[in-house]
């Protein structure tokens, strides 16, 4: 079917002109308290990515439903070296998001 190869074709070759960067972080927490706490501190971030980062493509907050203290976040960029690496970790948000991640880590709250 000749629409149907075409649209195969569009996808490959978004995927070979533009590999974007994504990432998957599970979150495994101890206690209810330190899962909001990390909900929280991550809005601001969200919320941040949407309005402001164009080249960020999706970047998401998501509740298991299997386990209560089970966090992901589905972060996908146009590409790594820019859009994450440049644009992303160096926004104000992150910046201030990312201490209070690596606090509740070396506390043993993740």
């Amino acid at each position: 079917h000749p629409a149907r190869n075409g649209v195969i074709d569009d996808v490959q070759n978004s995927f070979r002109h533009s590999p974007a960067f994504s990432l998957l972080v599970t979150l495994q927490f101890t206690a209810e308290s330190y899962k909001e706490q990390f909900l929280k501190d991550i809005q601001p971030v969200a919320e941040y990515c949407k309005a402001s980062e164009p080249d960020t493509l999706s970047y998401e907050v998501l509740l298991s439903d299997k386990d209560p203290l089970q966090v992901l976040v589905l972060e996908r960029y146009k590409d790594k070296d820019v859009a994450y690496a440049q644009v992303h970790k160096s926004s104000r948000p992150f910046l201030e998001f990312r201490p209070k991640l690596q606090a509740m880590a070396e506390a043993g709250n993740d």
